[in-house]
């Protein structure tokens, strides 16, 4: 398994929100940060639901990775 496959399921996942437009991936700014996304939406209420994916998937992958993903996001209203 590669380690981005965490990522494009977190995309996945959000991109299937209803108030999710897209979901961007940019390059890691930080040392210990294994991925950062922005979040393009129509609503700022999504945030709770974006917070849960993020976290859920995060969970998921922790075993197979041998650590907790470290994810930064940001959420953008449209």
């Amino acid at each position: 398994m590669r380690e981005q496959d965490f990522v494009e399921e977190i995309v996945k996942e959000l991109e299937s929100l209803p108030q999710v437009k897209r979901v961007e991936v940019v390059p890691v700014c930080e040392i210990g940060i294994d991925a950062c996304l922005k979040v393009v939406t129509t609503t700022p209420e999504v945030k709770p639901q974006v917070a849960n994916v993020v976290a859920s998937v995060a969970s998921r992958f922790r075993e197979r990775l041998g650590y907790y993903p470290e994810i930064l996001w940001d959420l953008e209203v449209e």
